[in-house]
């Protein structure tokens, strides 16, 4: 034993691959072991294991980090095809970029999913860097680019190219959910690009979802109607927030109920947020205005007809939400719903009924912008193949052309496929 305890413990595998792993998968800190909690109780359930500290943590993070990566490596290597997904996002307490990757494939058994790479981006996000970053990735991990199926990306130009000039033409996948809530966006906020991209990435000219989105005369009188109501909300939401008595009156309101819900700020880089802000204040909107009357300089209630407002938006966005979590799954294979989703999710918001102007408006240029952003997507392989092919959905939700087209890729990749398979 005192030898286990001067040599740092390291010859306990298990106990040190145990400690590594609670350290990555809880994202403590690599310190952790140094603190007094942490070693009180180290020394309470192992008195004889002499914890490392963070250098050693880290040199064992490597070593374990390198050996993992050979494993994941060998695993891809046997794959016969992989759909890349890849991300850009800023770091918000160093303001620095960072491009994330993960890789999905069929094992032959199930779809296998891992996040196997972030690099650190120093450079200008042009097309050009972005490409040499991929192509860096790709010798990393040994994938050929012809093994490469796919690429799913936001809708910004830079990363459209960046996909085209590394991987070729017909690889580019948009990401569902982050379009649609897109499509959301321009018809709630008055946004006139991509929220995702920042001056120096709206690059090359093309059109990053920008312009005068909904072509209709109300168009800006509805979305600042739609602003206002939904800053109301918020003002609301954020007084809760910032206000500890009236926090603990919301809570002491809810007691009896045997519920303590708590509010939800929205967030614009956050999907749903501001569905899920107006679905909980709706939610809580009779104690919400029964703290409010009791509590001096605190905001402006909603009217009787500013709540109906609300309640169509929520019955508006409910849909696209539903949508958006479930095409959020890591899990499962999505590609062959994104058509019949879109059919479907435009039926669901034609079909609700609005009981005030401002809803019927809104329906109404949104379904315009789904119709303009997710049109012809029949049209696109990669969407249009695995649709036909999955029997839940085989030509319900394709025109007769549209079918026609699609069936005569699927029987080209088959004759493809077949000579390549011949000539080995």
């Amino acid at each position: 034993m005192h030898s286990e305890k001067a040599n740092g413990g390291t010859g306990n595998a298990a106990l040190k691959n145990a400690l590594l792993y609670m350290i990555i998968k809880d994202e403590m800190p690599l310190y952790s072991t140094e603190k007094e909690g942490m070693k009180k109780f180290l020394n309470l359930v192992a008195p004889h294991y002499n914890a490392p500290g963070k250098n050693a943590i880290t040199h064992f993070m490597e070593i374990k980090y390198s050996a993992l990566r050979e494993i994941i490596k060998n695993k891809l290597k046997k794959a016969v095809s992989l759909t890349i997904t890849t991300d850009i996002w800023t770091e918000t307490k160093t303001n620095r970029g960072f491009l994330g990757f993960t890789v999905h494939y069929w094992n032959g058994e199930k779809s296998v999913t891992y996040n196997i790479d972030t690099m650190l981006l120093t450079k200008r996000r042009t097309a050009d860097y972005i490409s040499e970053k991929f192509d860096s990735f790709l010798r990393t991990w040994g994938i050929e680019k012809e093994r490469v199926t796919a690429v799913v990306t936001d809708g910004g130009a830079n990363m459209k190219k960046a996909v085209k000039e590394t991987f070729g033409a017909g690889k580019h996948m948009e990401c569902f959910p982050h379009k649609l809530n897109l499509c959301i966006n321009n018809v709630i906020h008055k946004k006139e690009k991509d929220s995702n991209l920042e001056g120096e990435e709206a690059i090359e000219g093309e059109d990053n979802f920008a312009g005068d989105i909904i072509e209709d005369p109300n168009v800006t009188e509805v979305k600042n109607n739609i602003k206002k109501l939904i800053d109301k909300v918020k003002t609301i939401v954020t007084f809760f927030k910032q206000s500890t008595s009236a926090s603990d009156a919301l809570h002491e309101a809810q007691f009896d109920e045997n519920f303590d819900y708590r509010l939800i700020q929205e967030v614009c880089t956050r999907w749903n947020s501001t569905y899920a802000m107006l679905n909980r204040f709706v939610m809580l909107v009779d104690k919400i205005s029964s703290v409010l009357l009791r509590i001096r300089k605190a905001p402006e209630m909603l009217t009787r007809g500013e709540l109906a407002q609300v309640q169509d938006l929520i019955g508006i966005l409910r849909p696209a939400s539903v949508l958006t979590t479930d095409f959020s799954a890591a899990k499962y294979v999505t590609s062959s719903r994104v058509i019949p989703a879109i059919v479907d999710l435009r039926e669901d918001i034609g079909g609700y009924e609005c009981h005030t102007e401002l809803g019927k408006k809104m329906k109404r240029f949104l379904i315009q912008e789904l119709d303009k952003q997710f049109a012809h997507c029949d049209d696109k392989p990669l969407l249009s193949i695995p649709t036909l092919l999955d029997p839940r959905f085989k030509r319900v939700y394709f025109s007769p052309l549209s079918c026609s087209r699609t069936l005569r890729l699927i029987n080209t990749h088959m004759f493809d496929r077949h000579d390549e398979q011949r000539l080995q």
